[in-house]
């Protein structure tokens, strides 16, 4: 609400009232040592444990290019998820004379309703030094099988993973050993502070969801208190414990500062995957604040110092002050007055704005001749609703 003016018999006035954020990161999987059966537990925390956990290969004889399953490993992704272009590893082994190791990998995602999709498929493989003075030099106690970077294959989502899938990650071997060699054994390992076997891949698991924004633009009588009140959802794949919680922000774009927000930016509770981020903009303290569209910047890092942020649009609609006069029948804004006698004017006042407006009429009268005066029938402050009226009347003598 505002205040506006009539001065009379002249005027009328009415009032006016850092880092740059990603598509993706670089997410580190670690191979976990917990779960059991079919599957073991994927994790993105680092190993501290030195409980060591490992999955022995088949040790048979003639395995000519066979691969035989080891051991899976997987985890739920518990909100939208766009994967990158590449995928590398470097996993812990432990073996007694071996002359070739290979391992082969599949990465897969399990969607509901569309079932298993394979996004990498991988071959890599270890030898013997066989050319050594000393001879040859099998494969034994611990040593590394890396994957510098291979593609990923996107193709089966378009539009990204969505939630509620399962990301898996499936190891089979095939061995060549030493001739003659009775004992022989492989031991692939788990995560551990020493022997940190993991997966690194692209991952997009930060989904601000512009869709699920929500705005309430409060508008009232009080100056200076319009606000509007920001509310937005964010999920994370891996589970909103993966969110700098310290971080969230909300931004105003073309506007100083990015807006004021009165320390009222926070994060709020949805679910396990999901949190909301929210503010309130007191945008009447802003200078340069009109109607029409803003966009809206939301962030938030992770855990791992990644930015993540999006945009919505909102149009808002802000407080617009605007009057209109008009004299009535039988009332114009000139006239004649008989010495001695009086006259009344009247004029209706109307309210072009689209909010509540106070007016206030005041009265001219220095330039009137000596002995006359004017008189304020009706009340000098007029309250009027958006598109409604009132009437001024006035008596001069």
């Amino acid at each position: 609400m505002a205040f506006a003016s009539l001065l009379l018999l002249l005027t009328l006035f009415s009032s006016d009232a850092e880092s740059e954020a990603t598509d993706y990161a670089e997410i580190e999987f670690y191979l976990g040592k917990e779960g059991g059966g079919e599957f073991w537990d994927l994790t993105t925390e680092s190993p501290t444990s030195d409980r060591t956990k490992y999955w022995k290969a088949r040790d048979d004889a003639n395995q000519a290019e066979t691969y035989f399953p080891l051991v899976s490993w997987e985890t739920s992704l518990g909100g939208n998820v766009y994967i990158g272009d590449s995928f590398s590893y470097v996993f812990w082994v432990e073996s007694t004379n071996v002359q070739e190791i290979k391992f082969r990998t599949t990465l897969s995602v399990f969607t509901p309703f569309i079932g298993t999709t394979n996004i990498s498929v991988v071959e890599t493989t270890k030898s013997a030094a066989l050319g050594g003075p000393e001879g040859p030099g099998w494969l034994n106690e611990n040593y590394t099988l890396e994957l510098e970077s291979s593609a990923l294959d996107k193709s089966g989502f378009p539009d990204g993973i969505p939630a509620y899938s399962v990301f898996s990650l499936v190891l089979e071997t095939s061995v060549t050993w030493a001739p003659d060699t009775a004992n022989r054994t492989v031991w692939v390992k788990g995560a551990s502070p020493e022997f940190d076997s993991s997966f690194i891949i692209d991952f997009g698991h930060v989904y601000i969801d512009g869709n699920t924004s929500y705005f309430e633009n409060v508008r009232v009588d009080e100056v200076g208190e319009d606000r509007l009140r920001i509310k937005v959802t964010v999920s994370n794949a891996l589970g909103v414990e993966n969110f700098d919680l310290t971080t969230v922000n909300i931004k105003i774009q073309g506007i100083a500062g990015g807006g004021k927000f009165k320390n009222s930016i926070i994060a709020s509770d949805k679910h396990i995957y999901a949190k909301y981020i929210q503010g309130i903009w007191w945008y009447q303290e802003d200078q340069g604040v009109n109607q029409g569209y803003y966009d809206i910047e939301i962030s938030v890092k992770d855990i791992w110092g990644n930015l993540w942020s999006s945009q919505v649009s909102y149009e808002l609609i802000v407080d617009q002050y605007g009057l209109e006069i008009e004299f009535g029948e039988g009332y114009s804004p000139n006239g004649q007055l008989p010495r001695g006698g009086d006259e009344f004017y009247e004029f209706i006042v109307h309210n072009r704005g689209n909010t509540r407006d106070l007016f206030e009429i005041e009265v001219e009268d220095s330039d009137l001749p000596s002995g006359w005066s004017v008189d304020m029938i009706t009340s000098s402050i007029l309250d009027i609703q958006e598109g409604d009226s009132d009437y001024v009347q006035l008596k001069i003598e």
